[in-house]
């Protein structure tokens, strides 16, 4: 519970319905609650709302990214290598259904 609270006393608890615009809420009281007596000594509000120390942030080493050349290669490899493998895997298809359709050219 915040301090402020521990030395408020008493505490009335509602519950409070409503919706946007301009309709009436519904506002029903349901409990009182009385705090404990606190021997502490109430917090001085100037040590509530003055600047706090500086918060220091650690943070992690930037990722290192790959070769931009070698990343380069290798999607030009996967971008010429997909076709040829489809036409490879296409034609030995074809010519396993048609037997006159060779796979190598006629000399």
């Amino acid at each position: 519970m915040p301090p402020q609270m521990l030395y408020a006393g008493s505490l009335k608890l509602s519950l409070v319905v409503a919706s946007f615009g301009e309709s009436n809420p519904v506002i029903a009281p349901f409990a009182i609650l009385k705090t404990l007596n606190v021997s502490a000594p109430e917090p001085d509000a100037s040590e509530r709302w003055s600047p706090k120390p500086e918060i220091e942030h650690t943070f992690r080493a930037p990722q290192e990214l790959p070769n931009k050349g070698l990343t380069g290669l290798f999607a030009l490899a996967v971008v010429t290598g997909l076709p040829v493998f489809l036409i490879l895997v296409l034609h030995t298809r074809i010519s396993a259904i048609n037997s006159s359709f060779p796979l190598r050219p006629p000399m």
